[in-house]
C-alpha cells in the first residue's frame, strides 16, 4: 500500500511538473470522498454503535429487550447489527444505529418482573369484597414475590373511560 501511495504522489510530482493544473484532481479527490462518505454514512453510523452497545452494555446476549417493537431475547450482538429472536421464534436483526438512539427497555435487567392482570367484574358486585378474594389468593400461592410489592386496584369504567 505504502508503494502505491508513494506511486500516485510521484505521478502527481510529475504532472504538477509538466504544467497541468492540478486542482481539477483535487476536486476530484475532494468529491469522491465526499460520496463514499454520504454512501458509508449509515454504514458507519451503525459501526459506532455497535462499539457503543458493547462498551456501555445496556443489554446483553441472553437478555429480553423490547426495542422497535420487537420484544425477544438478544442472540448475537455484532459490530453492526444486534439479532433478537421474538418469542414467537421469528429472527429480528435490528441495526445498531437504531438500538443506540431509540429506547431500548430491558425486560431481564432488574431479574424479576410485575405481572399486570387485568380482570373486569360488573359494577354491582362488592370492590372490596373482591380485592379481599384476589389478595388471599395472591397470599395463598406462596410463589409471588414481595418486591415489587403487588397492588389491587379498582377502576371504573364507563363508555367513555375510566373514571
Amino acid at each position: 500500500m505504502i508503494v502505491v501511495v508513494l506511486r500516485v504522489l510521484l505521478l502527481l510530482a510529475v504532472m504538477q511538473i509538466a504544467g497541468i493544473a492540478m486542482t481539477l484532481f483535487a476536486a476530484l479527490i475532494t468529491s469522491l470522498g465526499v460520496a463514499a462518505g454520504l454512501a458509508l454514512s449509515g454504514t458507519l453510523q451503525n459501526f459506532a454503535s455497535g462499539i457503543l452497545i458493547l462498551f456501555l452494555k445496556p443489554f446483553r446476549v441472553g437478555d429480553n429487550i423490547l426495542t422497535q417493537g420487537q420484544e425477544g431475547t438478544v442472540n448475537e450482538i455484532r459490530i453492526f447489527y444486534t439479532i433478537i429472536t421474538t418469542y414467537d421464534n421469528r429472527i429480528v436483526v435490528v441495526p445498531n444505529s437504531k438500538l443506540s438512539n431509540e429506547v431500548i427497555i430491558n425486560l431481564s435487567g432488574s431479574g424479576s418482573r410485575r405481572l399486570d392482570i387485568e380482570m373486569k367484574f360488573s359494577n354491582a358486585i362488592d370492590y372490596e369484597q373482591v380485592k379481599a378474594v384476589v389478595e388471599q389468593a395472591i397470599a395463598d400461592a406462596g410463589t409471588i414475590l414481595d418486591d415489587p410489592p403487588r397492588r389491587v386496584v379498582y377502576r371504573r369504567w364507563n363508555r367513555t373511560g375510566i373514571r
